[in-house]
């Protein structure tokens, strides 16, 4: 499983793997402040039971990298720890390195290839965004599906299963 947080609001997307890497779940989650900042991903955990979280490692000094976050990825941790799911880490160079391999240079050229191998969520896929307009509300669901994959692949051609893909 791996996931896309966001300021109060989680993407995640559930892969059936290695019998070949097929979309089976797939969505958004929101949380609040008055929630305590639960990210809702315990009950995401318990119910699909996955056997890893895919998680982005951001740059200290990234735009996502908010004041909260460091909170919020200690309570993921703990909600993890008592899933007994293990975190893995995708560092954003590696991710960018891969999917440039193909030629995918942008978040929308990311999006419409994860459209194409996936065609069950080719609905879902934002039109291109202007740059005046704010990111479509989806598009944090096609990240989660890039990290996924993007983690997946890249560990199919890794013998090793550190921390993090550098």
């Amino acid at each position: 499983m791996a996931c896309d947080l966001r300021t109060q609001k989680l993407a995640y997307a559930v892969f059936e793997f290695p019998s070949g890497m097929q979309l089976v779940d797939w969505g958004t989650r929101r949380f609040y402040a008055d929630q305590r900042n639960k990210p809702a991903l315990g009950d995401l955990l318990r119910l699909l039971h996955p056997s890893v979280l895919v998680l982005r490692e951001l740059p200290a000094d990234g735009k996502r990298n908010t004041p909260n976050r460091p909170e919020l990825l200690n309570k993921i941790r703990m909600e993890a720890r008592a899933a007994k799911t293990p975190i893995r880490w995708l560092n954003d160079q590696s991710l960018s390195q891969f999917f440039q391999k193909s030629g995918v240079v942008t978040k929308q050229q990311m999006a419409v290839s994860m459209a194409e191998l996936f065609p069950e969520i080719a609905w879902k896929l934002p039109t291109p965004r202007k740059p005046w307009h704010p990111e479509h509300w989806r598009m944090p669901l096609f990240d989660a599906i890039a990290l996924g994959f993007g983690y997946f692949a890249l560990k199919m051609h890794s013998s090793d299963d550190n921390r993090t893909i550098k």
